[in-house]
């Protein structure tokens, strides 16, 4: 009896240990739930931490591209603009040699032409007839040939510093222009249509306007004279 009794006992205890034990065993259950729920919360944070930087690492590593190229774009563009200034540059200096060539060229040849007509003598410097009347008329007429000629020279002298010295022509314009006195041109008349901004087509235009309004003009005055003396002569 008494050891039955103590057999009960003992599966008492060990029903009490076995109970006991199961209740640990549910609290752990529940800890490692929660540990794993707190777990998972954490890593589904990390991961979108992680999501998030990535993202916007990307951004980032996006819009440095974007600036990177908007640098390589300019660079580039300043890199051509520097080769145009450098052409442009050397061009103007090529225009302003050939022209100041073209000037000192022009200029030497006035000299010869002035030396050469200093060395001839007029047919009227030499007296024929009343020698005292040819003095005088000699006189008058080497005056008025210095005087032309001094005029000449200030007009050329003009021509060279507005058009020849001038590097708002181009060496079309310039030659243009200097083609024109070659024709016979005054030089008030040429320096009329001495004009950086016409193209040489438009001064063309302009001259022969000019032209043909002088022939007409010159046509009024014919016309005119012609008539007043048919009619004094009727």
């Amino acid at each position: 009896m008494e050891f039955l009794q103590k057999k009960f006992q003992d599966i008492d205890l060990l029903e009490r240990a076995m109970k006991e034990n199961q209740d640990r065993l549910e609290i752990l259950a529940a800890n490692s739930e929660r540990l794993t729920t707190v777990v998972q919360d954490g890593l589904e944070k990390v991961l979108q931490d992680l999501t998030k930087e990535k993202e916007e690492l990307k951004q980032k590593s996006e819009q440095l591209l974007k600036e990177k190229r908007e640098l390589e774009f300019q660079l580039q563009q300043m890199k051509q603009h520097l080769v145009k200034e450098q052409e442009s540059r050397q061009s103007a200096e090529e225009n302003a040699r050939i022209l100041s060539e073209k000037a000192d060229t022009y200029h030497r040849e006035l000299l010869q032409f002035q030396k050469a007509e200093k060395r001839q003598v007029p047919k009227e410097t030499i007296p024929t007839v009343e020698p005292e009347k040819g003095y005088w008329k000699n006189r008058r007429h080497q005056k008025m040939a210095k005087e032309q000629e001094e005029q000449r020279k200030k007009e050329m002298e003009t021509f060279i510093k507005e058009v020849m010295d001038n590097s708002e022509f181009t060496e079309e314009q310039s030659d243009y222009l200097l083609t024109c006195l070659e024709r016979g041109d005054k030089v008030e008349d040429v320096l009329y249509l001495a004009k950086p901004s016409l193209s040489v087509e438009h001064m063309e235009r302009m001259r022969k306007m000019e032209q043909k309004r002088r022939m007409e003009a010159s046509g009024q005055k014919t016309q005119k004279k012609r008539y007043f003396w048919e009619r004094e002569k009727n």
